[in-house]
């Protein structure tokens, strides 16, 4: 099963994709913060776009669950997501909230930055990573891969 995990954010995205429990490829989508939103939209569409342009079908895409009242952005970069990626598959799953997926590997729902790299460190070592967007696409694929949902 090829499974595709974004975690997306205001100025940077992260995605990982998995075979079963195996990371085949992530990376990270950016755009300069201090653009409007819709050049922030736009940027990262076309960047998502490029990005998985060599995968045509996947099983399964997991967008991890954000706070939409306190993350407007989040409402739209699904809608964006959606409609970058939503032809490549017939599964497009809200993935659980950070408070959900995070537990069981050991992180709490505020865990960020350093919390986030020792975790992701040790079930990783040797992948670099370009954002802790990514790493927490990697992580939400591992949490699933792993511990089922």
């Amino acid at each position: 099963m090829i499974r595709l995990f974004i975690d997306p954010g205001s100025k940077s995205m992260g995605w990982a994709i998995f075979g079963g429990k195996e990371l085949i490829q992530s990376g990270t989508v950016k755009c300069k913060g201090s653009d409007s939103i819709d050049k922030r939209l736009y940027a990262m569409a076309k960047s998502l776009k490029k990005s998985l342009e060599d995968w045509d079908k996947f099983d399964e895409i997991n967008v991890e669950r954000l706070n939409s009242r306190t993350h407007h952005f989040a409402l739209w970069s699904v809608g964006m997501i959606a409609s970058v990626v939503g032809n490549k598959t017939e599964k497009f799953r809200e993935h659980p909230s950070p408070a959900q997926w995070k537990k069981p590997i050991g992180l709490k729902f505020n865990d960020k930055g350093e919390a986030v790299r020792l975790v992701f460190e040790k079930l990783y070592p040797g992948i670099v990573t370009e954002s802790d967007d990514e790493m927490e696409a990697i992580l939400m694929g591992h949490m699933e891969s792993n511990f089922g949902g």
